[in-house]
Formats: structure tokens, sequence, C-alpha cells
């Protein structure tokens, strides 16, 4: 209830802030972002990004937004790719889209050398970017069984942010998979550690010890 209250907060705070700088592209995509993410709101957001675009066509940061907005919100996968492919055409060194079009490959097209390559460039653009990495990670695992590299990419994204969620419960699970029990339950308390309502890890813990 709590974090419902403060998105709604939020979400007054930004508009007042729109309402002092209402051409600030910036506050825009950040309110753009709570409306989709945190409350559901994907024809507000839609209209919020759009408004960007209007104001400034090479906006990189709106594009990508709406193309998650799309992806997510209304599961367009072809706008979305539409739209990722946009902001690399304004910018061929956004990570951001060259990370969602790698995750757009590999969830949803499942077209696995294609998300391959778009995490490569994104981490010769960053090489510690955490999302980048962790999806990186998962898809060397779960697509192509190479549990070598998947862990170097696990270990990397855990070294910029040792309390990634996504990254413990992938890596935990992958060590569980590997017959690594130890491994697997020491990722999982860590992660419930820095998240303790999380009842997806606390489940996966709670089997783990089950059948070990």
């Amino acid at each position: 209830e709590s974090r419902r209250d403060g998105a709604g907060e939020a979400k007054g705070l930004y508009e007042r802030a729109l309402a002092v700088e209402p051409s600030s592209d910036e506050i825009a995509c950040d309110y753009a972002t709570l409306l989709h993410a945190r409350l559901g709101l994907a024809d507000e957001a839609a209209n919020v990004l759009k408004a960007v675009l209007e104001r400034n066509a090479t906006n990189v940061l709106a594009m990508c937004k709406y193309g998650r907005l799309f992806e997510d919100g209304y599961k367009q996968h072809d706008r979305a790719e539409e739209m990722y492919r946009r902001a690399l055409d304004m910018d061929p060194t956004c990570v951001t889209a060259l990370c969602s079009l790698g995750t757009l490959m590999q969830d949803i097209l499942q077209d696995y050398q294609s998300a391959s390559t778009f995490y490569r460039r994104a981490l010769e653009v960053n090489p510690k970017h955490t999302t980048t990495l962790c999806n990186y990670g998962t898809l060397l695992h779960d697509a192509m069984n190479d549990f070598e590299r998947a862990e170097d990419m696990y270990k990397a994204a855990l070294a910029t942010e040792p309390t990634h969620p996504t990254t413990l419960c992938n890596f935990a699970g992958m060590q569980r998979e590997r017959g690594d029990v130890a491994a697997a339950e020491k990722l999982y308390r860590r992660s419930i550690a820095s998240d303790p309502s999380d009842s997806v890890n606390l489940c996966l813990l709670a089997n783990l010890l089950r059948e070990a």
C-alpha cells in the first residue's frame, strides 16, 4: 500500500515539475516511466512520450521508453523493435536500445544469434552495464548451454551491482542446475537479504532447501 501511495505522490510531484518546466524532455520521460511501469497507465504514458517526440523527433531516450511501452504495455513487439531501431539510427552507441533489442530478440523472437550480437555491441560501449551483463548471462545459460561464459557475465554484473536481484536469482538458478546447491543457496540468500519481501526468491530458496 505504501508503494502505491508513494507512486501516487510521485505522479503529483512530476505534474508540478512539468507545470514549471513544461518543455523538459527529461522530466517528461521520467513521468512516462512512472505512469507505465508503476501505475499501469499505458495510454497516459504514450501521450506524454508522443508530446516529447513531437517537440524533438531525435530524442533517443523517449524512443527507448516508447519502445518499452510498446513491448511491455501494449505487447506490440513489431512497434517496439521499430522504435528501438529508430533510436539506434539516431545514436548507434545507445546502450539502452542495444540491450532492449537484445532482450526482444532473446525473449520474444528467440533469435539468439541476433540477441548475442546486440548484447556484445552494448558491452563494447559500456562493459559494466548490469542489465546487459545479466541478460547476456541468461542467454548463454538458457539458450546456448555455455555455463562458463554465463558465469563470467553474472560475476561481472555482480561486481558492478552486488545486490542486482535478477542477476542473483538467475545465477542461483544456473548453479542449481549445475548441481551446486551450496552456491545456489548462497546466491538466493544474498538476494533475499537485499529484498526480504521478494516472494519469488523466498519460494525458490524454499524449494531448493526442500529438495536438498
